[in-house]
């Protein structure tokens, strides 16, 4: 034991049973030996988080239940991910360290944002990470609006160019980005999907105009694309648009398993029409419905009856829809749970769970969020093992 413990090429075995966090902020100032082997080991730099500020060594209990359903800082050390400082990071990027980096989340916590936000953007360009294969990257957090941004002209166009360069071989690509936010220049003609063949989770068909003609997406999609989210969102966008443009991405993804959907203004028989079209493999399904004219229980069930014998999950947050008096959110749950039979159903307000559900956040680290009784008030929850909710379909992307 004691020469397994000295030895700089067998002790990361023994250490990886610890937090990459632990690894970096406790085991490695026991010895100059276990220094070395934490610094030399590959499995250190595989999983990254960008973090405003330097974590504490110790850090009691665990993100409480807003911050649970986010990529913060503590939420990205809880799931494995090295939270590294823009110091830090650098540090590691001089060192050579980044080669074997496989998974960067830049964090986004409203409640501690990064001080200077060129800063990040400079960091991020200075990196190259030839075998990326997991980005969350929260565009959204420099944009104001189009062609408003925080950073100047230069480093956007650089960014722009950056994410135009990323590794073609890139899995999970999330930018947190608003339709507007990648029609405006530089990004309008630097960032081509089309190179990244092996995609299973985007959200970035969330930024593509030519959505309509699902010709232009990569062929490979068809068979490698699992997750995607898509928001439509809540302005004046017509119901046919958007229930014509997922019908025809249905038709084009046929290995489509987990799906979300931001939309405005939709029906009941708009929303029948697009699940009829659903590929034989969807298992989840998470909305956000906008201004939703009131429907009676059995329209409710009509929606989704089409993939009722092959949905696992269901999350429908209700945001300014209207409801009969006599179908409230707790009937509607309760009889999509019977009609659905073996899917778990999650129903209520927008208002009574705030905080919002992320189905890529989830499909990064499984169990990050949680639909539960406590977030929606009770009111809508009908069917649900908020425990067996951690278990999600599909492998880790993180690996941990």
């Amino acid at each position: 034991m004691q020469k397994v413990l000295e030895s700089i090429d067998l002790l990361p075995r023994v250490l990886r049973h610890r937090s990459r966090r632990e690894r970096w902020n406790g085991l490695a100032r026991t010895s100059k030996t276990w220094y070395l082997a934490v610094m030399k080991d590959p499995d250190t730099w595989q999983c990254i988080a960008l973090v405003p500020r330097r974590l504490p060594m110790h850090m009691g209990g665990g993100p409480d239940d807003a911050q649970a359903r986010a990529l913060t800082p503590a939420t990205c050390a809880q799931h494995n991910l090295l939270p590294l400082d823009l110091a830090q990071l650098e540090g590691a990027r001089v060192r050579g360290n980044l080669e074997h980096t496989e998974v960067l989340v830049v964090t986004a916590d409203k409640r501690e944002p990064f001080a200077d936000l060129a800063s990040v953007v400079a960091a991020l360009l200075a990196l190259s990470l030839s075998r990326l294969r997991s980005l969350y990257l929260p565009l959204l957090t420099l944009f104001r609006g189009p062609g408003r941004w925080l950073i100047d002209a230069t480093l956007s166009e650089r960014l722009a160019q950056w994410l135009g360069d990323l590794p073609p071989g890139l899995e999970y690509l999330d930018l947190n980005c608003p339709i507007a936010c990648m029609a405006a220049k530089p990004f309008t003609h630097v960032l081509h999907v089309g190179r990244f063949e092996r995609l299973r989770a985007t959200s970035l068909l969330s930024s593509l105009s030519s959505l309509c003609d699902t010709s232009t997406l990569p062929r490979s999609w068809s068979a490698s694309l699992e997750t995607v989210v898509l928001d439509c969102g809540f302005g004046p966008t017509m119901e046919r648009t958007t229930a014509d443009l997922v019908v025809g991405l249905f038709g084009h993804l046929r290995a489509l398993r987990r799906f979300a959907w931001t939309a405005s203004r939709l029906t009941g028989s708009g929303l029948a029409r697009v699940f009829s079209a659903a590929p034989s493999t969807l298992q989840v399904v998470y909305l956000e419905l906008d201004f939703m004219a009131a429907l009676t229980l059995s329209e409710w069930i009509d929606c989704f009856d089409p993939v009722k014998d092959q949905l696992r999950e269901l999350v429908v947050l209700c945001d300014r829809c209207e409801f009969h008096k006599t179908v409230g959110p707790e009937k509607v749950a309760a009889g999509l749970v019977e009609a659905l039979g073996r899917a778990k159903v999650f129903f209520c307000r927008r208002e009574e769970h705030p905080t919002g559900l992320n189905l890529m956040h989830t499909e990064l680290l499984p169990g990050i969020e949680r639909p539960s009784s406590k977030g929606a008030k009770g009111s809508g929850v009908q069917g649900y093992d908020v425990e067996d909710v951690a278990h999600r379909l599909g492998r880790d992307l993180v690996g941990v």
